[in-house]
């Protein structure tokens, strides 16, 4: 059994205190996995435009580096979405790096920001500015009592199962390996790359160029591991697609979606997006993954289509689905909507277990192999695949 723990957040500000609090809050109550939603650690994709690259890439690095520390301080394996910037290898198939961009100034100044490589850099972030989250707290702020009222409030437990396997591939579905040595600072970093030093830096050739890279990344207490999201939105008001540079280093007719085992259960990770698309679904059939994790960042009242959408998932896999979708407000547009959170545990019966509203809160689940090894025995969806040579 292993106990996952979902935080229902908005953009986090660059203060440590409130992140902090709520992995003691998993730790203590035993949780093995936290996840967040998309857009908890950074700000959203359309104010990301709109953001000087200097703050926006200080915002990224931070983050990871945080989040690096908490994974070692309280022993937890924290899966979140994140934004951080491309790879020389990537922006060499983009276009922007080397010639005319490696002429251009580097980013840095107003509109740009140097960046180290992960190969190089020390992890030593020099906070020139106090970022606002989208709750309207201050970088500066400690968390207040409200919000631990609504931590402890939004507090909950299900009961999730999960079957036993063999440690998962490390190279199934991560483009990146980061390891942090036990007796070492936690913010020190050192990627795990090949590549010839002289295309780790990186270049804007312009400020409309796309340096981003939308990842997922599970920071473990002694590692950090990178997924690329596969399949982004390209719809005109919420365009993913045009704006990060996933679609210069992806492989055409394949996908690599994060496996990874704890305690004895195999995990599987997809953006909310990818969750619409059947490969995915054949993918963890195939890895035979007990539970998905689904971080989502979602509006526009959809709670209703996500919850009919993932318990059908969660039934015809004979898996656990759990799903992060974070709160706060965002523009598209002249228009603002929310997230509306309703974050959930869908069980391989096709039931939600457990669910949280549209407020800041935590959500704690148990995953047990139990009731999935007995849909799996009474159902046989798989094993019908497997015995006809489809699957």
């Amino acid at each position: 059994m292993i106990n996952v723990c979902v935080l229902q957040l908005p953009t986090l500000s660059m203060s440590e205190n409130r992140i902090d609090y709520y992995m003691k809050v998993a730790k203590d109550n035993g949780a093995r996995i936290v996840l967040l939603g998309e857009y908890e650690l950074n700000s959203f994709f359309s104010e990301l435009k709109k953001m000087p690259r200097s703050i926006a890439c200080e915002q990224s690095e931070h983050k990871q580096e945080l989040m690096a520390r908490l994974a070692a301080k309280y022993d937890l394996h924290i899966v979140a979405p994140i934004i951080r910037a491309a790879s020389g290898a990537i922006l060499r198939q983009a276009g922007i790096f080397g010639g005319a961009a490696q002429k251009s100034a580097r980013c840095g100044g107003e509109n740009s920001a140097s960046l180290k490589s992960e190969q190089g850099r020390k992890g030593e972030l020099n906070s020139k500015s106090d970022l606002n989250s989208n709750d309207g707290s201050n970088s500066k702020g400690a968390l207040n009592s409200k919000n631990e009222q609504n931590c402890k409030g939004g507090l909950s437990s299900c009961g999730a199962h999960a079957l036993n396997f063999k440690a998962a591939n490390s190279a199934d579905g991560l483009n990146l390996s980061a390891s942090i040595p036990s007796n070492s600072n936690a913010s020190n970093l050192k990627a795990e790359s090949q590549k010839d030093a002289s295309e780790e830096e990186i270049f804007c050739a312009s400020e409309n160029e796309p340096i981003w890279v939308k990842s997922c990344a599970k920071f473990s207490p002694s590692e950090v591991k990178f997924y690329d999201q596969n399949i982004l939105m390209d719809y005109p008001h919420w365009n993913e697609e045009g704006f990060f540079a996933n679609r210069k280093s992806r492989k055409i007719g394949k996908i690599s979606p994060m496996i990874f085992s704890e305690g004895g259960v195999k995990f599987g990770v997809c953006f909310g997006y990818e969750a619409h698309f059947d490969i995915f679904w054949r993918y963890f059939m195939q890895k035979n993954v007990g539970c998905v994790l689904v971080p989502c960042a979602s509006t526009f009242e959809s709670g209703g289509r996500w919850r009919e959408l993932l318990k059908m998932r969660a039934f015809t896999n004979s898996l656990y689905v759990i799903r992060a979708n974070r709160i706060g407000e965002a523009k598209f547009g002249e228009s603002e909507f929310k997230f509306y959170g309703e974050s959930f545990v869908a069980t391989p019966g096709g039931e939600i277990a457990n669910e949280l509203k549209n407020e800041e809160g935590v959500l704690m689940c148990e995953v047990d192999a139990d009731e999935i090894a007995a849909a799996r025995g009474l159902w046989k969806f798989r094993k019908n695949l497997v015995s006809r040579g489809l699957l």
